[in-house]
């Protein structure tokens, strides 16, 4: 018997329509949010590198200037570093200090470094100041400037007499101002405060010293608290210095003074002439190697120093002008054999020499007179002929 085959318990369903293959730029666009997540990490990445390079130059550009100003600064630059930092640090002008301490004359002089700090052997000798010699040169002079110490006398109150004999004792009335540089004596000074110093003083003074053990120590001390001290004057004076380039009429750099830095005929300091220096003679300069702006000065100086009638207080003007008692007796006393008029010996000395000078100035007179009458009379022949 043929049969009819029978379908399937569970006959096959149809198979569901399979989606179509992506194609290529359905692809592409679906890694593109991971391609751009890679490009911006890449790029902060690249981007900090950059600054950190940049970071980097820039510090080595700032570290580069200072290496090079360091290898091209001058001998004087770098010897007197200590100084220059210490005036900049104070306010100093960094082109005056560069201009001071490079100038050709500027050399470090330890022999000043030694004598500020310690002191020489021998005490100072005021006692040829108060000679006969000594006693008619002060007269010479107030007479040779009569007219400027009366206004000056007139003016501050202090006797002509002090002010010449202060200025015989200083100077020898200009004659002898000093021949040490003063820049290069407040900047060898400045460095008497350098270790390499203060162990180099100590030493001079073992060697020369004759004392206890407890003594050296304290006068080692001494050294020491006096080291600081004078390095702290020096650039003091320096700065002043540089006050005094505006306005004195002689460039600093040229000043030659003594080995304390004083400098011109009353031998100030350049605090000194800040403080007390005058234009005397009117014609807007105040010039300390001038007569009339020293003795003016001077004057103006014992003024402020409180100079009064009492010895008490002519004595402590002056000690403040220069501190030692020997300076000051001398002065006073010289000024009082000046003003003696009862010493006939030491006026006939001075007036022999006034005529002496009067006599000379007669003859040239007269040689001049006849010399030109002599012209006179050539010339007229010679029309005649």
């Amino acid at each position: 018997m043929k049969t009819t085959p029978q379908p399937p318990l569970f006959a096959s369903l149809p198979s569901a329509p399979q989606p179509p293959k992506p194609s290529f730029r359905h692809r592409a666009l679906s890694y593109l949010p991971i391609v751009l997540t890679l490009i911006v990490a890449l790029g902060m990445m690249l981007v900090t590198g950059f600054f950190s390079m940049q970071a980097s130059s820039s510090m080595n550009t700032t570290a580069t200037p200072l290496a090079a100003s360091e290898e091209c600064l001058t001998p004087n630059e770098k010897f007197f570093a200590p100084v220059i930092n210490d005036l900049r640090s104070q306010g100093g002008d960094s082109a005056f200090i560069k201009m001071i301490v490079n100038d050709p004359r500027t050399a470090f002089n330890e022999t000043l470094v030694k004598i500020n700090v310690i002191g020489t052997k021998k005490k100072a000798d005021y006692s040829h100041n108060t000679t006969d010699a000594a006693t008619r040169a002060v007269r010479e002079f107030m007479q040779k400037h009569d007219s400027i110490f009366t206004l000056a006398e007139k003016k501050y109150g202090v006797p002509r007499e002090v002010i010449s004999a202060l200025l015989f004792v200083e100077t020898k009335h200009g004659n002898n101002t000093g021949m040490h540089h003063v820049a290069s004596v407040y900047l060898s000074v400045a460095m008497c405060n350098q270790q390499e110093y203060i162990d180099k003083n100590k030493q001079a003074l073992r060697e020369q010293f004759e004392g206890s053990a407890e003594e050296l120590q304290a006068l080692e001390a001494k050294i020491d608290e006096r080291a600081q001290k004078k390095a702290k004057w020096a650039s003091k004076e320096l700065l002043a210095m540089q006050q005094m380039s505006k306005l004195s009429p002689k460039p600093v750099l040229a000043l030659y003074g003594s080995w304390a830095g004083a400098f011109g005929i009353p031998q100030f300091l350049p605090s000194s002439y800040i403080r007390s220096a005058v234009d005397g003679d009117g014609d807007g300069r105040i010039n300390l190697f001038e007569i009339t702006d020293a003795i003016f000065s001077v004057g103006n100086y014992l003024k402020t120093a409180n100079w009064g009638e009492s010895t008490e207080r002519q004595r402590k003007a002056l000690y403040a002008y220069n501190n030692s008692d020997d300076y000051v007796s001398a002065i006073l006393s010289l000024a009082r054999r000046a003003s003696d008029d009862n010493d006939p010996a030491l006026q006939k000395k001075t007036d022999a020499n006034t005529a002496k000078s009067s006599a000379a100035k007669t003859s040239k007179r007269r040689t001049a007179a006849h010399t030109a009458k002599r012209s006179h009379t050539k010339k007229h022949h010679s029309a005649k002929r």
